[in-house]
């Protein structure tokens, strides 16, 4: 796939984007992007394929999308570029802005150095390309203002590093090359840390992202919760705020979210999660109220594939059932208010999934 492929006013009549991933080790040459009309017929595009693929955009302006060896912009701006080098499993994909551009990160697997892992990094601004790379295994990341951050932890066991498990917030600076330093941190344990979720967001001078706790099936003290964690930028204090406490691990896994990677969102000051069963949950950051009065009517978790973005107010949910020869459905929802704002049959969905293939982001336009 290349951007010559392409226009620059080619998502003008666009409602949506939605990537398919592959396999590294078995369907890495079956990569496909459908661009979704307004009608509700599909244009669908080959790439090399991406295990873990993530898509990015910058309003309706552009699209990123990174496989195995480009990053190609779709839209204003467009361009490919090959990275020199080939990944085989994404993790994140972002606008830095409007005017300094785009990255890309890459989950690169066990390398050397002193926390056994490591994720590459490509960012494009003015002056070109430039790769860098973040010591940690990171498990959720977001942009604000310009600034790339993530949540990394060790992948070492405790006999290699001689300490205690810690996750940190850690921030990284793009320009001529990236440096990241350590913002906050905490202790790994079932309700301080989990299993984190979404993407990271800031607001009021701090940076925040959802997780879920983690506790052994016969673990009867540890409750199963929804949590959002909140770490002051200056300072470094983390604050944990339960969100929702579930019944017991059954229910948690009942109420498991559909899109983990886009399941939150930062809108008019609250921080939004979606659970598996349309359930939306609001926390107001300057507050702590939680709000969980609005239920959208989605299907229920693992009732088929299902892929989610917020813009606004708005939630966007592509659905596809486990009869492949039966229509997507997109729709949209005011989140706040839990009503309807349109619904559209999507065509051709069904028929670009398979063995190793498989629905995996969306982008969509409001």
């Amino acid at each position: 796939m290349s951007e010559k492929d392409f226009p620059a006013t080619y998502l003008n009549d666009k409602i949506a984007v939605a990537f398919f991933s592959t396999q590294m080790d078995a369907t890495f040459k079956r990569g496909r992007v459908a661009f979704i009309n307004s009608d509700g017929t599909t244009e669908v595009f080959n790439h090399e394929g991406l295990d873990v693929g993530r898509l990015a955009n910058d309003g309706r302006n552009s699209v990123l999308v990174a496989d195995r060896k480009s990053d190609t912009v779709i839209g204003a701006g467009g361009r490919s570029t090959a990275r020199g080098r080939t990944e085989d499993v994404g993790f994140f994909s972002g606008w830095v802005s409007p005017s300094n551009g785009y990255l890309s990160l890459f989950n690169s697997g066990p390398q050397d150095n002193a926390r056994g892992y490591g994720f590459n990094l490509d960012w494009y601004d003015s002056a070109g390309h430039h790769t860098g790379n973040i010591p940690y295994y990171l498990e959720v990341a977001g942009i604000c203002d310009g600034i790339l951050y993530t949540v990394g932890s060790s992948n070492l066991p405790v006999a290699v590093t001689k300490e205690a498990p810690v996750a940190r917030l850690l921030r990284t600076r793009m320009a001529a090359t990236a440096s990241t330093e350590i913002v906050a941190s905490w202790p790994q344990t079932a309700t301080t840390h989990g299993g984190p979720v979404g993407q990271v967001f800031c607001h009021a001078g701090a940076a925040h992202f959802m997780y879920q706790s983690l506790a052994e099936a016969d673990d009867t003290t540890t409750p199963w919760a929804v949590y959002l964690k909140s770490a002051n930028l200056r300072s470094g204090k983390v604050e944990d705020r339960m969100v929702h406490q579930f019944s017991g691990r059954d229910e948690a896994i009942e109420f498991q979210t559909w899109h983990a990677y886009r399941s939150d969102h930062l809108h008019d000051g609250a921080m939004h999660y979606l659970d598996g069963q349309g359930r939306v949950f609001s926390t107001d950051l300057a507050t702590g109220r939680v709000r969980q009065d609005v239920v959208l009517d989605i299907p229920h978790y693992q009732d088929g594939m299902a892929v989610t973005y917020w813009a606004g107010s708005n939630l966007y949910f592509l659905y596809q059932s486990h009869d492949l020869d039966k229509d997507a459905v997109l729709t949209c929802y005011d989140f706040t208010t839990g009503s309807k704002t349109y619904q559209k049959q999507v065509e051709g969905i069904g028929d670009l999934i398979g063995d190793g293939v498989y629905l995996k982001d969306l982008v969509a336009f409001e």
